[in-house]
């Protein structure tokens, strides 16, 4: 997988839309875009 990288502004974004949302499917995909945004990898995340 291709690294990439979020700014300040868009994971403290996605960091609020996990901690609000109620449907957990929604929250898991959220918290893996921060994690791998945050330097872990595919293989970690899974």
């Amino acid at each position: 997988m291709l690294n990439y990288t979020l700014s300040t502004d868009q994971l403290i974004e996605l960091r609020k839309a996990h901690r609000q949302t109620q449907n957990k499917r929604e929250a898991d995909r959220i918290k893996a875009v921060v994690l791998l945004a945050t330097g872990w990898t595919a293989e970690q995340v899974a």
